[in-house]
Formats: structure tokens, sequence, C-alpha cells
């Protein structure tokens, strides 16, 4: 499938970049299973597991790595593209190995585990740290393997636009990525009806440090948190080009949008 969108991208003069979801696992099933019995999945604060793999274990980093490593190689590929680079949520990773590397990440044991990492807990600001510096390691073990196999590929990720809240509730800290040329760009997910909304958060997110050129907004055109009609679309598009924007990615691309909304903009916005 890549191999052949790859070869029908390239006669329309179309960039390819593979959206990757990252460390999440389907529930229930045959891998989901075998990681839960290794030890690799997420924990929550009651001991009950997620249905994530954890950043801290050395096999998922790698099988992450392999896979993405595997794909850049084989096929002519413009970008890899990073989505669910994260944790769900505050309540993780409270596995065994998260607290072997959190306690290596501080140099010293904690007898309190995990209520000292749990909001309000003594060690629940490093523990913080600690989960954005987990994703982040990763996020740049994947630019330098990437560049070292195909150095003219772009790694770019989908990430929380309500920076920097996403560093505490998901462990996202896109703007150290940005600001340490770890991510070629992003896309945050912008996704709202309001474009005074909308016009916030991008004119925020266009002034971190080394930004410039690496913010592609993410519209939510069909999304959970908006659907939007093709004017307020087009409201968000002008928004993103006055802010002096690169361009901007749409979520998603569907039958309903190729039928009447790509026409549109064909006509108009993008005529």
């Amino acid at each position: 499938q890549v191999a052949q969108c790859t070869e029908a991208a390239r006669r329309h003069g179309l960039e390819v970049h593979l959206w990757k979801v990252c460390w999440k696992v389907a529930p229930g099933s045959t891998f989901y299973k075998s990681c839960l019995k290794a030890g690799r999945l997420q924990m929550r604060a009651d001991g009950s597991p997620l249905p994530w793999l954890s950043p801290s274990h050395p096999h998922n980093i790698r099988y992450e790595l392999d896979a993405l490593m595997e794909v850049a190689r084989t096929y002519p590929l413009d970008g890899l593209h990073l989505d669910y680079i994260r944790y769900n949520d505050r309540d993780g990773d409270y596995s065994a190995v998260a607290r072997k590397a959190f306690e290596g990440y501080l140099g010293g044991k904690i007898a309190n585990w995990p209520a000292d990492a749990t909001p309000g807990g003594k060690r629940a600001a490093q523990f913080e740290q600690f989960r954005a510096r987990e994703i982040s390691r990763f996020v740049g073990q994947v630019y330098r393997e990437l560049k070292a196999i195909k150095p003219q590929m772009k790694l770019s990720a989908a990430v929380f636009g309500s920076y920097p809240d996403c560093v505490k509730s998901r462990g996202q800290d896109w703007a150290a990525w940005l600001r340490e040329g770890t991510i070629d760009f992003v896309t945050p997910m912008n996704y709202t009806v309001n474009a005074y909304q909308f016009e916030g958060w991008l004119s925020d997110q266009l002034k971190l440090p080394n930004a410039k050129g690496k913010i592609f907004p993410g519209i939510g055109l069909v999304a959970n948190e908006s659907e939007l009609a093709p004017d307020q679309l087009f409201q968000q598009i002008e928004v993103a080009r006055r802010l002096g924007a690169p361009g901007y990615a749409l979520f998603k691309l569907d039958a309903p949008f190729v039928k009447h909304v790509l026409p549109l903009m064909k006509a108009g916005i993008n005529r």
C-alpha cells in the first residue's frame, strides 16, 4: 500500500509523509496480552493496565524505532509523521519499568510509589518533567536515526495545541522539540469552530522559539472537537495565512471532503 501510494503521489507532484500511531495498542489483542505478560504496558496508579506501550521500556522504544526506520529505508517517502507521541493522560505511567526509570532520573529510590508521583504527591512536579523527558528523548532518537538513513526526509508530529498545558497533562513538550531542533515541523491540533480561538492558539504557537516556518496548524474540518462548514474552514485558512504560517493541515480526508469541499477550495481560496 505504501508503494502504491508513493507511486500515485509522484504522478501528481504530491509529497507523502507516513502517518504513524505511536505507543497505542488494541485492547484485548494478542499483542496486548503478550505485552501485558511481559510488563511492557503502561499502568495506572491503581495498578490496572492501559492499552499503551510504556515509553520507558527499552523493547518498546526499539519496537517503535524499528518500524519507523523500516518504512524509511524501504519506500521513497518524503517524511514521517508521528501521532499519539505522548501519554494518554495524567494517569500513567506507573508501571514497574517506569518506576525504575524515574528513580534513575531522580538518582534515588522512591519509598512511597506511586503515591509520591501522582498529582498532589511530593514528587509530582518531577514526575511531570520525567514524563516529558521520556517522550522528548524518543523523538530525538527518531530524528537522529532518520537523518542518518535519509537526511532529506522530514520528521513531523501531530501535537496538542494547548501548550504548555500538554506538557503536564500528556508529557508532550513539543516546543522543546522545536527549540532543540529534533523535529522539522509540527501540526498543532487547533480544532475549534471558533475562529478567534483558532487565531489565539496559532498566534501564541508562532511566537515560540525556533517556530518560524515550522508550525502548520491543524484545522478540524471533521474532528471530535469541531465540524466546520466550508466558510468556517476558509476563515481559518485565511487566519493561518495572515499570521504567517507556512501552510496548514486539514483533518480529515474523507469522501464528503473530496466531493463537496475540495471543489470549493479549488474554485476559491486555493484557486
